[in-house]
């Protein structure tokens, strides 16, 4: 009887190990830069580095459509963060620019070429005006 009951405290004590180990791990509720995932006491790691920043000034119902080296496009119509999905390696180029302008409003962005180095690129800002587009020139509403 003692025998059994070590035995199936054991056993418990396994199972607890085995699901634990196969566990994601997760950084509030974000992957983290390098994804690890353990597999039975194994590490599996996935590299890539994303390319991303912060979208301000864009008018509510307006979006405006990114794209990274000339193929990953991306629309927003929110402000706040962005990120590109395609994780690129280290050291590769990247080229952030803006394919469709919002209507009336004109986005610059800042840093928007480099090279990867060691982490995900997060200072491509998107600024937006919030002037009026008049014969493509950008009015702000505050100079007269």
């Amino acid at each position: 009887m003692l025998k059994w009951l070590m035995l199936s405290k054991i056993l418990i004590l396994l199972l607890f190990f085995l699901l634990h180990a196969s566990c994601l791990i997760r950084d509030n509720g974000v992957l983290p830069e390098l994804l690890i995932l353990r597999e039975l006491g194994k590490k599996v790691v996935t590299t890539g580095f994303t390319i991303g920043g912060t979208i301000s000034r864009l008018n509510s119902g307006n979006s405006v459509v990114l794209q990274n080296n000339g193929t990953d496009t991306l629309t927003y119509s929110v402000n706040g963060s962005y990120q590109f999905p395609t994780r690129l390696a280290d050291n590769s180029q990247y080229s952030v620019s803006v394919l469709t302008q919002p209507t009336n409003q004109n986005c610059a962005i800042a840093n928007p070429t480099g090279t990867i180095s060691g982490a995900s690129v997060t200072d491509a800002d998107i600024n937006c005006s919030v002037g009026v587009l008049s014969s493509g020139t950008i009015l702000n509403p505050l100079t007269l």
